[in-house]
């Protein structure tokens, strides 16, 4: 079968969160990805900003982060609070990791920010992602994202993005490999795009099921044949 690559863009609050992040200044923003061996997965998504300087704008996580009102169905969205940073984490059921965007969201509530893809290939799974330079896109439209606040959210900012693939991984270019889980750690300022990029191999069904199916054969023949010896010497013995 011939294995699709779904382009789409992260939905969510992320871009949005971020300008309002800008004020305060230090910001965690992590996307964590889990492919199961049958093709579903989860996509957990965390945008936090320091307790500390949250408490020193006067506002409350609620007030920053708002209600999300187009969360995808069955997502759970709960409070953050960790290594002291207080936000949101929302965590979203995927029942086909090759269509991973149409699960996160519609078009109309996506956002340019970054592509990825699931796609299966052979027994394995390769997962890509482009970032370009999320300066740029936190400029927008307007352009009126100012030099000073570009260089207060690279200074402070973490952006991390984690991948596990069901299998062994053959081949990656993540910074670093935590109990089996890829960790991408990305500069928010960097001038020029980054892809991602990861495979995994999994083994075959039908060579364990062959395994386990001779394993079964041989068990029965060795018996087969202790018991003919057992019934030769009993009648030896009458």
């Amino acid at each position: 079968m011939t294995a699709q690559h779904f382009g789409r863009r992260l939905p969510v609050a992320l871009l949005t969160a971020l300008c309002a992040f800008v004020l305060t200044g230090c910001i965690r923003i992590e996307m964590t990805f889990t492919v199961e061996e049958d093709g579903s997965g989860a996509v957990e998504i965390v945008a936090a900003v320091d307790e500390g300087l949250l408490a020193a704008s006067d506002e409350s996580a609620e007030d920053m982060f708002g209600d999300v009102d187009d969360a995808p169905p069955g997502s759970v969205v709960e409070e953050y609070r960790e290594d002291g940073f207080v936000g949101q984490r929302m965590s979203v059921p995927v029942p086909d990791m090759e269509i991973a965007a149409e699960s996160l969201g519609s078009t109309d509530n996506m956002t340019d920010a970054v592509d990825f893809g699931f796609v299966r290939e052979g027994d394995g799974w390769r997962f890509t992602m482009d970032v370009p330079p999320l300066g740029q896109e936190l400029a927008g439209e307007n352009g009126d994202f100012t030099a000073g606040m570009t260089a207060a959210i690279a200074n402070t900012a973490e952006f991390r993005v984690r991948v596990s693939l069901p299998g062994e991984v053959t081949e990656h270019n993540a910074d670093r490999v935590e109990d089996g889980v890829l960790v991408w750690e990305l500069d928010l300022m960097g001038e020029g795009r980054r892809t991602l990029s990861a495979r995994s191999e999994t083994a075959g069904v039908g060579p364990v099921i062959l395994a386990i199916a001779i394993g079964a054969g041989v068990a029965v023949a060795v018996l087969a044949a202790v018991g003919a010896r057992s019934a030769i010497r009993a009648r030896r013995r009458a």
